[in-house]
């Protein structure tokens, strides 16, 4: 039976359209820890991560997330690298995206995916403009994490987790 939750209704952050292969989220050694162990204790075939250049388009789009940081992240994230990502299947998805929604735990999530549709800047809880059926069902951001079922506290505490596993400072 299909789950009502409204991101396994839609999941399209779950999906790369093809061409965006190397735009995913970077992830880094913590969070790749934990997602190997997830992959082995749910007996995963395929790696759960892999890695993908670092283009000028993926940079950009790193730069606008972190407007403050511009030196850390031309540091984290050179022209000549590489970064890991959440592995995909053939068809875009996840490959922790299951039947019904992502098939990990919130403690093993990457912190991007934690906060998914939301971001912190300058410590303001902002909506991302992103094509996402949660955003298009709620009307207001209190809406929205009610619908998400989120909490801000949780959310702050995500990007908190994040920038400090990129080693940046607290906002």
């Amino acid at each position: 039976m299909p789950s009502p939750h409204v991101c396994a209704r839609c999941a399209k952050c779950c999906v790369v359209q093809p061409g965006d292969e190397d735009m995913l989220f970077p992830l880094f050694d913590e969070e790749i820890a934990r997602l190997e162990a997830a992959a082995a204790a749910a007996g995963l075939e395929v790696p759960p991560v892999s890695p993908a250049p670092n283009s000028p388009a993926f940079l950009a789009a790193m730069l606008r997330l972190f407007p403050d940081d511009p030196e850390r992240i031309q540091t984290l994230i050179p022209l000549d690298g590489r970064h890991m990502q959440l592995a995909v299947t053939d068809t875009g998805a996840c490959v922790f995206l299951g039947a019904h929604g992502c098939s990990l735990s919130r403690d093993v999530r990457p912190a991007h995916c934690l906060l998914f549709p939301f971001w912190v800047h300058r410590n303001r809880l902002r909506v991302l403009d992103a094509d996402c059926l949660a955003i298009r069902e709620s009307r207001a951001v209190w809406k929205l994490l009610d619908v998400l079922g989120l909490q801000e506290a949780e959310l702050r505490d995500a990007f908190a987790r994040l920038r400090r596993i990129w080693g940046l400072p607290p906002e």
